[in-house]
């Protein structure tokens, strides 16, 4: 008994240091702690031009915290056969909300490149337009996802298991649709067909009578492969250590 005992116990203690290391390894948690690093970097900005970054006061950009990050969405490959839901996959890049008493004030980028996390830049009001959607609307902030399509941003989000989608910065009058203004994913799938066809027929002269149908070559996300395992978790490790 004390042998199945000790045994049991080994198990279990291989289970949370392989569950501890798979967090620490992620994607996310990796991004994260490049973000926090990147908080640091930008506080003394953001304190010196604090309206700028839409603080209140130096005070707040002193008290600022990062909140959970959104996740950046792309579309290789437009299928209009096929729900948009389904089409979405993971870009290298993560929003992290740059939070003071628990609302976004604005926004801090990171990106993978070339394996390792780097920042992008801080600034925008993405996330609290994420927020501010969510709260109205109802709907769960973490499943939001940032898509970038074409060179432009949307969000998706869902709610009684049904997706919906929004632009986030400015009306489209060109395609009928206003900022913050909730569509159906069908809806959202049809206007990115039309934008692809558009752009289709200026980049490629094709004649206005031709149309873009079924699977439509889209913007290519780069590969989602970062460092070594050894080296996200010794940069772990090391970010752990100086907290």
């Amino acid at each position: 008994m004390r042998k199945m005992g000790l045994v049991g116990s080994l198990l279990i203690l291989a289970i949370l240091l392989i569950t501890g290391i798979s967090y620490a390894v992620s994607a996310e948690e990796q991004a994260r702690i490049c973000a926090e690093e990147s908080l640091d970097f930008f506080r003394s900005t953001m304190e010196a031009y604090y309206r700028d970054f839409n603080f209140f006061s130096q005070e707040d950009v002193k008290l600022a915290e990062l909140g959970t990050p959104i996740p950046r969405f792309n579309i290789n490959d437009l299928d209009m056969y096929d729900h948009l839901i389904n089409q979405v996959k993971p870009a290298i890049f993560y929003v992290f909300p740059v939070m003071v008493d628990g609302e976004p004030v604005t926004d801090l980028t990171v990106m993978l490149e070339n394996g390792k996390w780097e920042k992008v830049d801080v600034g925008g009001n993405l996330c609290q337009t994420i927020y501010d959607v969510s709260k109205r609307e109802g709907f769960d902030v973490a499943d939001a996802k940032i898509l970038g399509f074409a060179g432009e941003t949307f969000v998706l989000n869902n709610k009684d298991g049904k997706n919906f989608g929004y632009i986030p910065f400015y009306d489209d009058p060109e395609y009928g649709l206003k900022s913050k203004e909730l569509m159906s994913s069908d809806k959202l799938k049809s206007v990115l067909g039309e934008k692809v066809e558009k752009m289709s027929k200026i980049n490629k002269g094709l004649n206005p009578e031709e149309g873009v149908s079924g699977s439509m070559k889209t913007d290519i996300s780069a590969p989602f492969k970062q460092e070594n395992i050894f080296l996200r978790l010794a940069n772990y490790i090391h970010f752990i250590l100086k907290k």
